[in-house]
């Protein structure tokens, strides 16, 4: 949840698959951040595997600054989950990020990181600030990192505020002076942003958008084409290369052949005309909790099926032409031979248990 608010402050976009008015993301229209997803090649991974880190939950960068944010969301703060913190910070302030975050910002200035929590949750947010200035006493470290507090409205509305830290961006440090917070609707729909999603809630995430497309009206013949640009231009958070959700397109058609099939050369889901809804939600439902090595499997096996369909098309015989004279003579055996004991054992032990005469002795 504390992603996807974050995401929604960025992003300008539809908070329900049945809003007509997009909701516009503070963060990108007053302050230019935008949401960056990672690329991750075998350099990258290697230097996570030695550090024990991983990605952060959310990237942004600011090209006007020249700066790269790096986003954590905590919900707690056990021994465990303050051990994988403290290995995070200490890749944000390493020179491999340093690299990395130069992929999303090329004249890289300066980086930051920002530690997002609820507010009145057991005092999380000054048990993370103490924790922050503890570890930053410690180890001498001087990348600069900023508290921020998330509340939950009534109104269907999160409030972000800042309680720790300043922000290299100065324009955004004057705002949260002057203002109470930043105000942001409550997203209605599961971001396809989050950065630990698997491959199979990826696609679930984006059936689900879907399927929310196909029951919200009766929909004629040209409505029932979903391509690959117009899910783009309506979903903000689809931040993703046209070849991913291209795959996505295609495994959520192959795993749910109930929503419709995918068309490669318009790039586009072609809807059923009259689709099984209840069996399309609760395969989407069932989809979201496959693991990523099942999911592989059973993309696997539905190839599979696909090719031995279409290895088993039924052919039209072709009539012969010609003569049967030739191949007769050649397999022709004397009445003789049948009748040899060392022929008929022979058969017998290449597997044949019965050998016919044909009424000849």
């Amino acid at each position: 949840m504390l992603i996807n608010i974050i995401a929604s402050s960025v992003l300008t976009m539809n908070p329900s698959p049945f809003s007509a008015l997009k909701a516009t993301g503070e963060l990108k229209e007053r302050f230019g951040y935008e949401i960056k997803i990672p690329i991750l090649n075998e350099t990258i991974e290697s230097i996570l595997q030695k550090k024990g880190a991983r990605i952060p939950d959310l990237i942004l960068a600011n090209d006007r600054l020249k700066m790269v944010i790096a986003i954590e969301c905590k919900t707690e703060l056990s021994l465990e989950t303050t051990e994988r913190l403290s290995k995070q910070i200490d890749f944000y302030a390493s020179e491999a990020f340093h690299e990395f975050a130069k992929s999303f910002v090329l004249k890289l200035e300066k980086s930051e990181i920002w530690i997002v929590t609820y507010n009145n949750q057991e005092k999380l947010a000054e048990r993370i600030t103490d924790f922050v200035e503890k570890k930053k006493a410690e180890t001498n470290m001087r990348c600069n990192i900023v508290v921020w507090e998330v509340e939950l409205k009534k109104t269907d509305e999160a409030i972000l505020r800042k309680i720790y830290g300043n922000h290299q961006d100065i324009e955004l440090n004057m705002y949260f002076q002057a203002k109470k917070g930043i105000e942001t609707p409550l997203p209605q729909l599961e971001l396809l942003i989050d950065s630990s999603l698997t491959y199979s809630q990826r696609v679930a995430r984006i059936g689900r958008r879907v399927f929310s497309f196909m029951v919200s009206k009766s929909l004629a013949e040209e409505e029932r084409v979903v391509s690959v640009a117009d899910f783009k231009n309506k979903f903000g958070d689809a931040i993703m290369t046209e070849k991913e959700l291209i795959n996505c397109f295609r495994y959520l058609t192959k795993l749910i052949p109930e929503i419709g099939w995918y068309v490669t050369e318009k790039r586009c889901i072609v809807l059923k005309a009259r689709p099984d809804l209840s069996k399309i939600k609760n395969k989407i439902e069932a989809l979201e909790n496959v693991p990523d090595e099942e999911f592989k499997v059973e993309l696997s096996k539905r190839d599979r099926r696909i090719r031995l369909k279409g290895n088993n098309i039924t052919r039209k015989p072709v009539p012969f032409k010609g003569s049967l004279e030739p191949w007769i003579k050649k397999q022709s055996i004397s009445i003789k031979d049948l009748n040899s004991s060392e022929i008929y054992s022979g058969l017998l032990g290449n597997g044949f248990h019965e050998f016919p005469t044909f009424g000849l002795e």
